[in-house]
């Protein structure tokens, strides 16, 4: 009876292990996202979620630009963000996502 036991614990243990990896145990929620109009660029602020990058974040929300191009969009963006460079966003963080739309 006690190795039993000792085996369900084992797989329970396992398993929240296993749960804890690939789903994580924080609930995900959702940051109100404001837009500011300052230094030239208008840009929203975005909490990161896993998967995310910033040209999938800016279709998502806005579609992609045609009239600018990516190397624009990673400049614009370095410069909101202190220099940070897209590649170094993390999860759970709030960035300066710059917005485009047909007037700028």
């Amino acid at each position: 009876m006690k190795r039993v036991l000792g085996l369900l614990f084992c797989g329970l243990c396992i398993y929240a292990f296993f749960y804890d990896i690939t789903k994580g145990t924080v609930p995900n929620v959702e940051i109100e996202s404001k837009t500011t109009f300052t230094s030239q660029i208008p840009y929203e602020e975005v909490q990161i979620q896993p998967g995310d990058t910033l040209l999938s974040i800016i279709d998502r929300k806005y579609g992609f630009p045609e009239n600018h191009t990516i190397e624009k969009i990673i400049a614009d963006f370095t410069k909101l963000n202190n220099g940070l460079m897209p590649e170094h966003m993390q999860p759970g963080k709030i960035y300066k996502i710059p917005i485009y739309d047909s007037s700028y």
